[in-house]
């Protein structure tokens, strides 16, 4: 008698695109799915990610679609996880600057290793605060933008304003779960002094 469980295989082609945990690879499929992972692995049909996490992509005829490293992001660390974009990346993203870099680079609470293309984790795991406050990515991105010293050595009341502007449109879009000043400044405990200081005067705008 055919089980009436899929193979691993079958459940994923059923899901399309999506992320995934060995334990639930193995609750998807009848028999023996870890083994079958262990094949789809190998034949390059399923990717491995990041720790016990594997993506199963969209064939294409330029190769497998590969995973949003934002879908990653949520999947490691949680909606509110004390993540955001970093660098060059946080200072674009708040149109500070047109410059785009190279890499995607994420601002996290715990190191994780991960298998995406240009994609790099910068280490926050001495400014605790963020996770515990529970920081959006908009407020954790506008705290690693505040980081960028060369960027504000020349333009700091340009950029505060520019900041501030952002900040408000994202607000009309997402309300206190995008930005709370409140919040912010307790998330901030952490953060270097110069930090802090463009953070009040940002705060002191809103």
């Amino acid at each position: 008698v055919k089980s009436m469980t899929p193979s691993l295989s079958e459940a994923l082609a059923v899901l399309g695109s999506t992320l995934f945990t060995r334990e639930e690879a193995a609750g998807m499929a009848s028999g023996n799915g870890d083994g079958e992972l262990d094949v789809l692995l190998e034949t390059g049909r399923v990717v491995k990610v990041a720790d016990d996490l594997y993506w199963y992509g969209l064939e294409t005829p330029l190769g497998l679609s590969s995973a949003r490293p934002w879908d990653v992001m949520k999947r490691l660390y949680g909606e509110c996880g004390g993540v955001g974009a970093s660098g060059a990346n946080a200072v674009n993203l708040l149109h500070l600057s047109t410059q785009v870099s190279a890499w995607d680079t994420w601002a996290v609470p715990v190191l994780h290793e991960v298998h995406l293309n240009r994609v790099r984790l910068v280490d926050r795991s001495d400014r605790a605060a963020r996770a515990a406050a529970g920081l959006s990515y908009v407020e954790i991105t506008v705290l690693e933008a505040l980081a960028v010293p060369e960027w504000w050595e020349q333009r700091e009341d340009e950029g505060i304003k520019t900041i501030g502007r952002t900040i408000a449109r994202a607000v009309g879009d997402g309300g206190n779960d995008v930005w709370d000043g409140a919040r912010v400044r307790v998330g901030a405990a952490n953060e270097p002094l110069e930090v802090r200081r463009l953070l009040e005067r940002v705060l002191s705008q809103m």
